[in-house]
């Protein structure tokens, strides 16, 4: 049995804390869970505060974090792996490359289900340094 979650993430604020630091914004992602009996499940799903550490002239890197989120019973949580930003000279900005997020939902009866979510590639403004919103997308199956 399968169900399939998106994960929308909204605009991103990136913080200057040093010459090599930045620090990602708390992020509250809206989650949407289709389960296989056709019922749907909404929750909040927040990605803690995340520091970017300089890579070099041009790169960058986002520590990795675990976003948890809970509703009626359910929680869903996605553990975001370490995610290299690169610059883009055809779009003049940093670029957040694509990540696959393992993902687990647990259930209210002690259901377990398991995947990856997808986060797509998301540009960063250098001028706002804000991050562009983006959908993340994947499949669990129950265990």
């Amino acid at each position: 049995m399968q169900a399939s979650v998106s994960l929308y993430c909204p605009p991103m604020k990136v913080n200057y804390v040093s010459g090599t630091l930045r620090q990602a914004s708390a992020e509250p992602m809206a989650a949407t869970i289709s389960l296989p009996d056709g019922s749907t499940l909404t929750m909040t799903v927040t990605i803690p505060a995340t520091i970017v550490r300089r890579q070099g002239m041009l790169r960058w890197l986002v520590d990795a974090c675990v976003g948890k989120g809970q509703q009626d019973g359910w929680e869903l949580t996605t553990e975001l792996p370490q995610e290299p930003v690169v610059f883009s000279l055809s779009g003049f900005c940093m670029v957040a490359k694509a990540i696959q997020a393992p993902t687990t939902l647990l259930g209210p009866d002690g259901s377990t289900w398991k995947g990856d979510v997808t986060f797509p590639d998301a540009k960063c403004s250098i001028w706002t340094m804000t991050v562009e919103a983006v959908t993340a997308v994947g499949v669990l199956e129950k265990q």
